[in-house]
């Protein structure tokens, strides 16, 4: 049994996944120390503070052997799992801490760590690195997950070897510990003192001795504590994805740029963390994805700097986790007088290009919205890394294609149903099936003066027949039964067709399209003429956030005060009842396309085209 786990400050290798450099390394002030803890409710069990463990379910750990090292899995089931400060797993030739090493997870970091002969705390280097750490919550379930090497430089300590691994000592009979602790979440901070203050157990334990399984080949072996587990099999890479939500994380004011007495404000917002294995997909349902965003009665203004990061705000690649869309929607809902209800409805989103093209209105304009509104989101990302088939492999994943790991019938290719979080896009076998976290952030512009300005709605004309997506494919091709025939002559563009006549007349402020790789451009036509058009900008550097090679990176507007000309215009358009709005986008179906090499041409599955529009209404607040 383990009386104690850790007390002190921690002499680690960090691996950090936070919200912001901040949360990975500044220290919080001291805290008072707690109440002790009750008496244990059952074995290895504590209740303190609001993480309680399941004592039906206990203490899990699995590995999955690999070539050289073995990929570690510790879960806990528990109530209130979100304030599990950490969960930590260990290995001992003894069954106590002494010679030991021990992989801790907090909330936003993985840290391993070693103890000698000495008494606890554990603070030495350990003799190994990890790599491919996660720890989260799932399900109601806290998982800590990380890839470590078979052999340890440390003499005296566990190597969990196997009898495939060369150069290693004959396999050993040894102890695995677990424990975790504090009354509260606790942050990644690497020079934190792991004190009374946020220390605590709740539950600590051993397993009886263990020794790993001889493999020969990759295999996955699960250990549970019998005295309080009751646990079912868990696949390689899980089928529900975690529920995201946001937290603000900065919030700054300066003046309005072409109205000098309006205080605009510019909110930060980051999500929770986000684990993605290779392959897997992210998708959210609105009604249970609420998104931060101001309070009270404001002018939404403009969203910005939407993209994926990790602990440390790095921008992440588009070819390492693909940003499919993310929208958000106001609660009472918005209908958009183009398509009604049979479209999307979102205010502000999209996708791939969102890094590079923000949704800004006009100056002076903004979306008015009401203190009693609420709002949430759809989000859809996909992680491309360690895909089976390579660069091709990419384009099949985020283009929802049909494949052995996706939960859709081989009919349903190139629709959403095939890439739901019940689906994943196929790996190479030795992929890590080991999480990495990332964050989704946003920035929203915004005042709380909304009689200084003018106010807009939004209408999204979504092309064709207010589709939602589309497959753009050459004539004959049946590798898509989603196949929209294009209204072009026959050829290597395809092109699809929205009109829209006005009930009313208005005064058009603003559109930008949204389309996928493989655009080649889509206009703005009224009556027959076309006014604007967007265009997009493909990627020219193979891995380099923001400029990712043969994606589709950033979307021109087509009309408003940032308009590019030649292509677009910077003129409001005035529009009377009767008159005839049309979308027209083309996309690239032919063999090649040096656009967007080494991405393969040819058909494009689940794409879109979208105009986005803002236009002037009459005052509502």
């Amino acid at each position: 049994m383990l009386g104690v786990f850790f007390r002190v400050a921690l002499a680690t290798t960090v691996l950090c996944s936070a919200t912001s450099a901040d949360r990975c390394a500044v220290p919080k002030p001291p805290v008072p120390p707690p109440v002790p803890p009750p008496p244990p409710l059952g074995p290895h069990t504590y209740k303190n503070g609001p993480f309680t463990i399941d004592e039906e379910f206990g203490v899990t750990w699995s590995y999955n052997l690999l070539e050289n090292a073995a990929v570690w899995d510790i879960e806990v089931m528990a109530t209130n799992v979100s304030g599990a400060g950490w969960l930590g797993l260990g290995w001992s030739t003894t069954g106590s801490m002494n010679n030991g090493d021990f992989v801790i997870g907090y909330r936003n970091c993985v840290r391993v760590t070693s103890l000698g002969s000495e008494s606890p705390p554990p603070n030495g280097e350990a003799g190994f690195a990890i790599t491919d750490a996660g720890y989260y919550e799932d399900g109601g379930k806290r998982i800590l997950r990380f890839k470590r090497p078979y052999k340890t430089t440390l003499p005296g300590h566990v190597s969990p070897c196997v009898k495939s691994e060369p150069d290693c000592s004959p396999p050993q009979r040894y102890f695995m510990l677990y424990a975790a602790g504090a009354n509260t979440p606790v942050d990644c901070k690497a020079g934190t003192p792991f004190t009374t203050s946020n220390y605590h157990n709740q539950f600590a334990g051993s397993f009886n001795p263990v020794q790993l399984a001889s493999a020969a080949s990759p295999a996955v072996v699960r250990r549970s504590d019998t005295s309080v587990s009751k646990s079912s099999s868990r696949e390689k890479i899980w089928k529900q994805h975690t529920p995201i939500s946001f937290e603000e994380a900065e919030t700054t004011s300066r003046p309005h740029p072409t109205l000098p007495n309006v205080e605009v404000k510019s909110t930060t917002y980051f999500s929770t963390p986000i684990p993605l294995a290779s392959g897997q997909i992210a998708w959210t349902y609105p009604e249970v994805t609420p998104i931060d965003m101001p309070t009270g009665k404001y002018a939404l203004l403009a969203v910005h700097d939407a993209e994926i990061v990790d602990c440390y705000n790095k921008s992440i690649p588009l070819s390492e986790v693909y940003n499919h869309h993310w929208i958000f929607n106001p609660v009472p809902a918005h209908t958009s007088p183009a398509c009604g209800k049979s479209g999307l409805n979102f205010i502000v989103g999209v996708g791939a290009e969102s890094r590079k093209s923000p949704t800004m209105f006009p100056h002076g304009t903004g979306y008015m919205v009401d203190a009693k509104v609420t709002w949430n989101a759809n989000i859809h990302l996909l992680r491309t890394t360690e895909l089976a088939g390579g660069i091709g492999a990419a384009k099949e994943c985020i283009e929802c294609w049909y494949g052995p790991q996706k939960a859709c019938p081989p009919e349903n290719n190139g629709t959403f149903s095939c890439c739901y979080s019940d689906s994943s896009c196929a790996t190479v076998p030795d992929a890590s099936t080991v999480p990495t976290v990332y964050y989704l952030k946003y920035t929203v512009d915004y005042t709380y003066d909304t009689k200084s300005i003018a106010p807009i709605d939004v209408a999204i004309i979504m092309a064709p027949d207010c589709s939602v997506s589309y497959s753009a494919i050459p004539a004959g091709n049946n590798n898509s039964g989603q196949g929209v025939p294009s209204q072009a002559p026959p050829g290597p563009e395809h092109l699809v067709i929205q009109d829209f006549k006005l009930p009313e007349g208005i005064e058009l402020v603003r559109a930008i399209a949204h389309f996928h790789t493989g655009a080649i451009n889509a206009s703005l036509v009224v009556n027959g003429k076309i006014v604007c058009t967007s265009l997009p900008t493909y990627g020219t550097e193979v891995g380099v956030a923001g400029n990712e090679k043969g994606y589709l990176v950033a979307v021109s507007e087509c009309l408003g005060d940032k308009a590019p000309t030649p292509h677009g215009s910077r003129t409001p358009l005035k529009l009377k009842k009767g008159d005839v709005l049309e979308v027209h986008g083309w996309y690239y179906i032919g063999p090649v396309d040096p656009r967007i090499a080494p991405i393969p041409a040819g058909a494009h599955l689940v794409v879109m085209t979208y105009m986005i529009t803002a236009f002037k209404t009459s005052p509502k607040m």
